[in-house]
């Protein structure tokens, strides 16, 4: 062929392939617009009831199924969205969405989640909804499936929505801190609990709400809090109700230093900072405009006398650095620009620090020392200097008169004021409040060291209100912020306003029940002025009008304000009524414009709490069975000394089956309130009984606000069970029959176990066992263990052989459905030896002709037939004799031995099987004294104490030192046999050794002779 014609070919070939895969998209097409796919939900499931603010999972099975009218079909491909929609109440609420394909005849699940919400029914109605928006649907009709779910209102559910905190905390004043919740939940029926806790302090307060809160309402606790610390510090906010937290919030705050205690009188200005970590920290300071934001211009800066004081958290000084530098600027001038960088040593645990640099100018009065400053200090470690910072001068402090105090006319009045540092000056400028022009300025007198000043005799004539006012200055100019008191000339007024009373039981007040705490408030006003010490006391008087209580504190009345006195220390220790009476200025030492408005009473009731007891709960009685409707009746007592009004019992059932009472399955209650020594039957109803074996139980239950006495005896359980017949005819099925171990030797024990079942409960379970001898035992219930399992343990197995079983279960239907089952085990012939737990021999050494007792305890499953000890004396004759037995479970064999020497015996003991077991060997020693065992002459001590053996007699004749004498005589020579020391032995080498102590002397004298004879002939 050409290479055209190939050409041609190939063309042809290509065009070919074009047209059929046009073909086929065109086919395609013309399929999708042919026809749309047929999506169902047929599966659709959810739970029914939920409460507010469930998580709710709806679960949708979709499949894609062929049009019935058609008979056509399409997959959906994979890229294709499926739609899924859930609406509640006809409104649309959820929407999920899956591209994953769907063929034909294939299902698909797809969940959809919903937040439980209130409806203005509790029944809410549920809608699903199916589509595939792409490609349609053929059939609309089966893509909708709808329900009903029932939604209850949730319980209580507190949180905070707001925390107002003041602009600043400062150490040792009081501040306001508001905190709000919001009730998203059901109304409240219980005291809620605000606490406001400190990193440092712990629990700091309680503010507690008695009244309900209802549903999206508000309500704003309120803390006056002092803090004790400064520096930075975390407190923390719960809301708590019926014990649980419902909301915690927590806020990091810094507390200011105003007025922290002043290191020393000489030094007149500082600045408060803080420092985190530990090492050398560097701080850049410019006390130029330190100096002038005191609003103290053109003073020369001391630099030689700064000082670094180290402050603790509760604002007490730790210590004054002795190790710092101040590195002066390039450009420094004491008196224009005193700047320059402080670098001191920060020591002890990382966590924040507190540091006052005090500093000063040459002006101002005061003994001022310089410190050797460090010079070779350099900046290490991590330590930093933190955000807070603070500016202070020295200030002034009234000592006397006391602010909004009282004064007669022309009576002398003493002003005493402190300055926290050394002043140049203090004036006392005096004026009438309403009326300024009668005004007079009087010089203070120094009285210590330029910090304490005072004027002694100052009189004012007018009737009426008072102003006096301190000023004061330094050496550089520097004015503290001025002080003025009030005070009043005339008589003042006291009143109690209003006395309350409430408990350490918030829960139950305004009723007070005994042992409770009470604590008494008195409300008291003074007016026209503030009273110094003013005593105010209590009393407390019985239902017989005697005084049971009586208390006086000293307490200052201030001007206008809600001045309270508070009681809390009487503890209601009876019952019955009584009145408090309040009285400020008892003995009326205080003259007052008005003298009848100085004494409150008040009535109150402390009230006994009940003593209930269930005694008894009253089950139905007859044959009981299922859908019955059946009334308990719950017999309780009340022997305390109090009412129990609107208290609540509970009654409870539980299935025999899970083998514990557990008061969890609560079938109703009953509330029920009983006078003091009455009884009562509290009837409480099960509408419908369920078939089976029921554990009956009762609680009442005790709130803080339905107390008891003795909680021990509100919970009760009955000693009868109830039985509830089933109506059904299915028999009980026994399943999962295990014998443990089913081929099990004499004496060992068979446990059988079954698994038994039956929807209307048992009545019995019973297994009677036949042995190989064809005796069949009488029928025995097996116990029931956990759930549906029941047990029983067979022990008589001695006979060998094949035993069979059966196991019979009854229900608890009235027509008894019953079933049996069969099985074998197996008893083989004993192959296990007996076990020897113990064995001794008592005395271990023994006088001739003495007892020894020897002793053995031994066990065996099936019995033990013999016990022998085997015994072997010194001179090798062995012999058997058998042991005695005795009801403690000992074999036991006694002797008396008249030859000495060591004895070794074995014990050999066999069961009534044949099986044998024997111990490994002992001994005993016979001997004519007690302090020589193996009797050789030498005492054990001694042979003990040189490391000789006191058991075997053969050590005697040993030669251990190898000087020539036996143990033995060493021992009667009083000598050491383990060291050759001349001077220890010297009397037996002498008679034992003579000729050996002759020729070494020879010896030596020789080779003295011949060391000289050298030596001479040297010499020559």
């Amino acid at each position: 062929m050409s290479r055209v014609d190939n050409s041609i070919t190939k063309r042809f070939i290509i065009l070919t392939i074009l047209i059929i895969f046009l073909l086929n998209n065109l086919n395609g097409s013309v399929s999708a617009d042919k026809a749309s796919p047929d999506l169902s939900i047929d599966y659709f499931n959810f739970p029914t009831n939920v409460n507010e603010g469930n998580d709710v999972e709806f679960t949708v099975r979709i499949k894609n199924i062929v049009n019935v009218e058609t008979g056509e079909f399409l997959n959906i491909s994979e890229g294709t969205p499926i739609i899924v929609t859930l609406f509640i109440d006809d409104l649309e609420e959820e929407s999920i969405s899956n591209s994953d394909g769907l063929n034909v005849g294939e299902t698909k699940y797809m969940n959809i989640s919903w937040t439980a919400e209130l409806g203005t029914e509790t029944q809410r109605s549920v809608l699903i909804e199916v589509a595939c928006p792409l490609l349609g649907d053929s059939n609309w009709n089966n893509n909708y499936q709808t329900g009903h779910i029932y939604v209850n209102e949730k319980g209580p559910s507190l949180e905070i929505i707001d925390i107002g905190l003041p602009d600043s905390f400062v150490i040792n004043t009081t501040s306001m801190i508001a905190v709000k919740i919001k009730n998203y939940g059901g109304k409240t029926t219980d005291t809620i609990i605000a606490q406001l806790n400190s990193s440092i302090d712990g629990q700091i307060q309680n503010d507690t709400r008695q009244n309900s809160l209802a549903r999206n309402a508000t309500h704003t606790f309120y803390f006056n809090w002092t803090p004790s610390h400064f520096g930075s510090e975390k407190i923390t906010f719960n809301i708590i109700y019926e014990g649980e937290t419902h909301d915690y919030e927590e806020r990091t705050i810094s507390i200011g230093v105003e007025h922290l205690k002043w290191w020393d009188k000489n030094w007149h200005y500082r600045y408060f900072l803080t420092v985190n970590g530990t090492g050398n920290v560097p701080g850049f300071l410019n006390f130029t405009q330190f100096l002038e934001e005191l609003e103290v211009f053109s003073q020369t800066f001391e630099n030689d006398t700064l000082r670094i004081v180290e402050y603790s958290y509760d604002g007490d000084i730790v210590n004054v650095s002795q190790q710092y530098k101040f590195n002066e600027s390039i450009t420094f001038d004491s008196i224009n620009n005193a700047t320059g960088t402080l670098i001191w040593n920060v020591t002890g645990s990382s966590k924040e620090k507190f540091y006052c640099i005090y500093f000063d100018v040459t002006n101002n009065t005061g003994e001022r020392t310089e410190l050797n400053e460090t010079e070779d200090i350099n900046i290490s470690g991590d330590a930093y200097v933190g955000d807070y910072t603070a500016l202070d001068g020295w200030w002034i402090d009234f000592a006397e008169p006391i602010n909004g105090s009282y004064t007669l006319l022309n009576q002398s009045i003493y002003i005493k004021v402190n300055t926290s540092s050394k002043a140049k000056y203090v004036e006392a400028f005096v004026f009438m409040q309403n009326n300024v022009s009668i005004n007079f300025t009087r010089s203070l007198i120094n009285i210590q060291d330029n910090i304490s000043w005072e004027y002694d005799n100052l009189e004012l004539n007018e009737t009426g209100n008072w102003v006096i006012r301190i000023t004061s200055i330094d050496g550089a100019g520097y004015e503290p912020v001025l002080k003025e008191h009030k005070i009043y000339v005339g008589l003042p007024d006291i009143e109690i306003v209003n006395i309350s009373i409430s408990t350490n039981n918030p829960a139950t007040y305004p009723k007070i029940y005994i042992d409770d705490t009470v604590n008494f408030t008195a409300y008291l006003v003074a007016y026209e002025a503030t009273v110094l010490n003013a005593n105010v006391t209590i009393k407390i008087f019985n239902n017989t009008n005697n005084i049971i209580y009586n208390d006086t504190v000293v307490k200052t009345i201030y001007k206008d304000k809600e001045n309270t006195v508070s009681f809390n220390k009487w503890k209601a220790n009876d019952s019955g009524i009584f009145n408090v009476t309040i009285t400020v200025d008892p003995d009326d030492l205080i003259e007052e414009k008005n003298e009848t408005n100085n004494q409150k009473k008040k009535e109150f009731i402390v009230y006994r709490w009940p003593d209930l007891v269930i005694r008894n709960i009253i089950l139905p009685t007859g044959t009981i069975t299922e859908f019955e409707e059946l009334k308990f009746d719950i017999v309780i007592a009340n022997i305390g000394k109090g009412d129990a009004v609107d208290y609540v019992v509970n009654l409870y059932l539980e299935k025999v089956e899970e083998g514990v009472m557990k008061y969890e399955n609560e079938i109703d209650n009953a509330t029920f309130s009983i006078k003091i020594n009455e009884s009562k039957k509290i009837p409480i109803i099960w509408d419908s009984a369920i078939p089976g074996e029921w554990f009956v139980g009762a609680y009442v239950v005790v709130t803080v606000s339905k107390w008891d006495t003795y909680r021990a005896n509100n919970i009760f359980l009955s000693n009868q069970t109830l039985k509830v017949k089933g109506l059904e005819r299915i028999k009980p099925v026994i399943d999962s029959i295990n014998v443990m171990p089913r081929r099990q030797e004499q004496g060992g024990s068979v446990t059988i176990t079954a698994k038994v079942t039956d929807d209307s409960g048992l009545e019995s379970v019973t297994i009677r066992i036949t042995n190989p001898s064809n005796f069949s035992y009488p029928d025995e219930t097996m116990v029931r263990t956990t759930g549906d399992l029941f047990k029983f343990t067979f022990d008589n197995t001695l006979l060998v052989g094949t035993y069979t079983f059966q196991i019979k279960a009854v229900d608890l239907s009235i027509h008894s459905n019953n079933v049996t089952a069969k099985d074998i085990f197996y008893i083989k012939k004993d192959s296990i030896p007996p076990v020897i737990s113990y064995f001794e021999v008592r005395p271990h050494v023994q006088l001739i002709n003495n007892d020894v007792t020897i002793t053995c305890i031994a066990t065996d499953n099936i019995g033990i037939n013999t016990a022998k000890v085997f015994i072997t004396p010194p001179d090798g004759l062995s012999f058997e004799r058998t042991m005695n037995w005795f009801p403690s479970g000992k074999y036991v064999y006694d002797d008396i031995y008249n030859i000495t020497g060591r004895y070794y015996f074995t014990i050999l003991v066999k069961d009534k099987a044949g099986n044998w077991v024997e111990t490994d060997s002992e001994y005993f020693w016979i001997t004519s004294d007690i302090d020589d065992r193996d009797d050789d002459g030498m005492p054990d001590w001694w042979e003990e104490k040189y490391g000789l053996d006191p058991e075997n007699p053969m050590d005697a004749q040993d030669d251990e030192d190898k000087d020539g004498l036996t143990n033995l005589k060493e021992y009667a020579a009083g000598n050491n046999p383990t060291k050759d020391i001349i001077f220890e032995n010297a009397i037996y080498r002498l008679e034992d050794n003579a000729w050996y102590l002759i020729g070494s002397i020879a010896l030596f004298i020789f080779l003295i002779i011949l060391i000289l004879f050298v030596k001479r002939r040297k010499s020559k």
